[in-house]
């Protein structure tokens, strides 16, 4: 399956400015019912710029961590694009997680647009049983309902109504968008890494 191992791990991704502060609003790569929980903890965080709007989903975030591999000094980070930043302000609303740091301009805000909020991998918190990060399914094995070797998840995709596995198929390469919802989602083994799926009618 090969995921990178990389010391971040991106949490968030920048939806916009919020004020004239600095403030930022982020939306999270977890669970609704998990988010106020893992963010009031939120002490600090690291930025690099990933080039703008462009990919949005889990395996973006996954290649902006690229080279962040390894144990590395704060001034190593900073040389690399990381720059370390401290919360100031943590509040909630229905969509999104609103984060001041005085480390963070409006300009800076404005610039980061699209890009995501890395945590230290060591500092991801411990999540109940069956709750799952959703970079973990990258690179799993996708089986239908019957045993057979559909594919393997390519990246998920957090969206406005439900959210989405990209499944690259192993049958002509294409991909498909795979709603992470019980009527498609079967199981999810993130230990053996595999997911498996109904391919119903119509989804390919």
């Amino acid at each position: 399956m090969g995921r990178p191992a990389t010391t971040f791990v991106a949490i968030a991704r920048i939806a916009k400015p919020h004020g004239i502060r600095g403030e930022f609003s982020v939306t999270p790569f977890i669970d609704a019912e998990l988010v106020e929980d893992r963010f009031s903890s939120l002490k600090e965080f690291y930025l690099k710029n990933s080039g703008g709007s462009g990919p949005s989903g889990i395996a973006a975030a996954a290649a902006a961590s690229a080279g962040a591999s390894g144990s590395t000094s704060d001034d190593a980070r900073e040389q690399e694009g990381y720059r370390k930043c401290t919360v100031s302000s943590v509040k909630f609303t229905p969509r999104y997680v609103i984060i001041g740091s005085p480390e963070v301009t409006l300009a800076d805000a404005q610039r980061l647009y699209n890009s995501f909020v890395f945590i230290r991998r060591s500092e991801l918190a411990k999540l109940p049983d069956g709750v799952f990060y959703a970079y973990e399914l990258i690179g799993a094995s996708v089986f239908d309902e019957q045993g057979k070797l559909r594919g393997e998840v390519c990246d998920a995709i957090n969206s406005t109504g439900n959210d989405l596995i990209e499944v690259k198929l192993a049958e002509g390469g294409q991909t498909v968008l795979v709603p992470f919802v019980g009527e498609f989602i079967k199981k999810v083994d993130v230990e053996a890494a595999e997911v498996v799926v109904n391919f119903m009618e119509g989804l390919i």
